[in-house]
């Protein structure tokens, strides 16, 4: 039983590692698609353009944020 929470933890870990390295991969190939992206995300947790577009500016400074 302990075996199969620790295989499912660790498959999770890994699907979740390969994520961040595609997101990583696509800030670097496709950077406008993932700033309308990021836009997109801020929209929907219902931020206001203003602020939307001050966190986006500042999160794209540092991409290893985004």
């Amino acid at each position: 039983m302990g075996s199969s929470g620790y295989l499912a933890s660790k498959s999770e870990r890994e699907v979740y590692e390969y994520e961040i390295s595609m997101e990583k991969a696509e800030v670097e190939l496709m950077p406008e698609i993932e700033r309308d992206e990021l836009a997109i995300i801020y929209e929907a947790k219902g931020m206001g353009r203003d602020s939307r577009t001050r966190l986006q500016h500042r999160s794209w400074r540092t991409p290893t944020r985004c």
